[in-house]
């Protein structure tokens, strides 16, 4: 399934995300892609904010993992500074992986031989515009595209989020607003 958002400011891009944590479920492994200052922190802080973590969630760039407690424990890493899957497995990656709770990985390209097969992708690109596109996507047979536009707000940098689950997971879960 496919949905796409249109986000004008950090705290929509928040509320869509909050929605999204909505349908995760204990186990879900999340892996965060795009570029430097994409948008991945602020997309995960939203999840955060929606699985009813109260703390403050920044990119844990240089401790590389960030335990939250919610209604479920939220594990937030940030491998931008891991070389490759060894390095990964060196820092206790694997300990995550389908830990009891949500795991959140930014930069996940870089660990990416021994993550499991079911990770939930969100892609976020930084496309040049006037509003920010979220879209949400499940790997699933007869995928349906949804788009939401809104009002365009001067200055802001488009962003495009897609969310693919793969085929077995989150049967009949969708993100709704």
């Amino acid at each position: 399934m496919t949905k796409t958002y249109t986000s004008h400011t950090p705290d929509e891009t928040q509320e869509i995300a909050a929605a999204f944590a909505s349908s995760l479920r204990s186990g879900d492994v999340v892996c965060l892609e795009g570029e430097l200052g994409a948008g991945k922190t602020v997309f995960a802080a939203g999840v955060a904010r929606g699985l009813g973590v109260d703390e403050h969630v920044t990119s844990p760039t240089y401790p590389i993992v960030a335990e939250y407690r919610g209604s479920m424990p939220l594990f937030h890493l940030d491998l931008y500074r891991i070389k490759d899957s060894a390095e990964a497995r060196d820092t206790g990656l694997e300990d995550y992986i389908g830990n009891a709770g949500v795991t959140l990985i930014e930069w996940p390209s870089r660990a990416e031989d021994i993550l499991p097969d079911d990770c939930i992708t969100v892609k976020i690109s930084d496309s040049r515009g006037a509003t920010r596109d979220m879209d949400s996507n499940a790997a699933e047979t007869g995928a349906e595209n949804v788009e939401q536009e809104g009002a365009l707000c001067r200055g802001l940098s488009t962003r495009i989020i897609t969310i693919c689950y793969p085929d077995a997971a989150q049967e009949g879960g969708s993100v709704s607003l």
